[in-house]
């Protein structure tokens, strides 16, 4: 099985600050940064995050890979994850049956496992672009949570705090999400 590490800082700085005129490659950017200030958590979480799951500041649902146990999430909606949700799409809370990003808008659950895999195909895509513009070898969205696994363990993050961020419901898991380099 490959492993999946974060991105070194360095890495993390170059995707942060590029600023190139491809638009699927900053749309990927974009989307790869909202998914690391959502404490990693993946598309299909993402995408599904509706106006009555943000109050207070706070986001929480039930991730769906583990919708099952019932785990609910919780976690700070920083002010970049806000204005990324902003930038495309609508925080709401009169509206709180509305999706925060409009992309699942009127589908069905088919439809919706449909549109998650486009949209990380699309962002896959974007991301190769972006590497390439950068000089940087490959990276995928699930890196994003590889990335804030170990950036809230380098922060001194208890490895329980980031066990709940990720919401894995073993330490293990959450411990084989963290960089073993310095």
């Amino acid at each position: 099985r490959k492993m999946n590490f974060g991105l070194t800082e360095e890495d993390f700085i170059k995707v942060i600050e590029y600023n190139g005129d491809n638009s699927e490659a900053q749309f990927a950017r974009d989307m790869f940064l909202l998914l690391f200030h959502c404490n990693g958590h993946y598309m299909s979480d993402i995408l599904r995050i509706k106006n009555k799951n943000i109050e207070n500041g706070y986001v929480r649902f039930v991730r769906e890979k583990t919708k099952d146990t019932g785990l609910e999430v919780c976690f700070l909606l920083t002010n970049e994850a806000r204005k990324l949700f902003s930038k495309y799409g609508k925080i709401d809370p009169d509206s709180p049956e509305d999706y925060v990003l409009p992309y699942l808008i009127g589908k069905s659950e088919e439809q919706i496992q449909s549109k998650v895999h486009d949209m990380n195909k699309r962002v896959r895509k974007g991301l190769s672009v972006l590497c390439s513009e950068l000089g940087m070898t490959k990276i995928t969205t699930k890196q994003a949570r590889h990335t804030y696994a170990s950036i809230a363990n380098s922060s001194k993050r208890s490895m329980q705090e980031i066990q709940a961020d990720l919401g894995h419901t073993n330490i293990q898991t959450t411990i084989g999400y963290i960089n073993r380099v310095s």
